[in-house]
């Protein structure tokens, strides 16, 4: 009569784990969707204008000498 009480016990224990990770990945894949519905609206951006600065690149070339010259080991 102990044996089958144990052996139940630990039916019911895993069935109870089973259920609540089922229950888990319920609740995330609904809201990994909600939060996917959600999203249509384009973020605000909080950047003046002001705060632009123009800036122009040059590339730099390097020539063969100074390449040489530079990584002596």
């Amino acid at each position: 009569m102990f044996f089958r009480f144990i052996l139940y016990s630990i039916i019911a224990f895993l069935i109870l784990r089973l259920v609540r990770y089922v229950y888990r990945i319920m609740t995330t894949t609904n809201s990994r969707r909600a939060s996917n519905f959600q999203r249509t609206e384009k973020p605000k951006s909080s950047i003046d204008q002001k705060d632009i600065i123009e800036a122009d690149f040059e590339e730099i070339k390097e020539s063969k000498e100074s390449n040489e010259s530079g990584s002596k080991d």
